[in-house]
């Protein structure tokens, strides 16, 4: 089994195994195009930072190598995406999502939902930094509209987890 170089936007350099790097359906996808011979391969991943990177294939190396229940396991993921800043997280959805680790990206996206389950538009705007640009006279009309969506105890945004 070779060893798989993979070099961050920083040039930094992380050396797994294939298994491991096999992982990512874009890291497979490009070591069955590659044709050389060679003990080792280097991808570049432009796009991913080594501290995000990192994060990857520990993610990965975790249910690859160890041997956990899947309680264990599942609690292991809620911490590791649980303890994230939004903006690590986000980059973590972005790697997940180019990286297509398909577990990894479903397990930081539940992570965002689970943040504004429950919330009022004006908390969402809080927690994501994201300013109102409606005027008061918008936003009651638009409140007015789809009343049913604020209603307690109907529709998908009111129920609990």
């Amino acid at each position: 089994m070779r060893t798989v170089n993979l070099r961050s936007s920083e040039n930094e350099v992380f050396k797994v195994r294939e298994e491991i790097a096999k992982q990512s359906v874009v890291v497979r996808n490009f070591l069955e195009e590659d044709e050389s011979n060679s003990d080792e391969v280097t991808i570049p991943l432009p796009n991913i930072s080594g501290r995000i990177l990192a994060m990857v294939i520990e993610w990965i190396v975790k249910h690859v190598e160890e041997k956990l229940t899947e309680t264990a396991l599942k609690d292991w993921q809620i911490k590791f995406v649980g303890d994230l800043d939004l903006d690590s997280l986000f980059e973590l959805i972005m790697a997940a999502n180019y990286l297509e680790v398909t577990d990894l990206f479903h397990q930081t996206c539940q992570s965002v939902a689970d943040k504004i389950a429950g919330k009022s538009p004006e908390e969402i705007r809080k927690i994501f930094n994201i300013t109102n640009d409606f005027t008061p006279e918008e936003e009651a009309e638009i409140r007015r509209q789809n009343a049913w969506v604020f209603e307690s105890g109907t529709g998908s945004t009111s129920g609990s987890k």
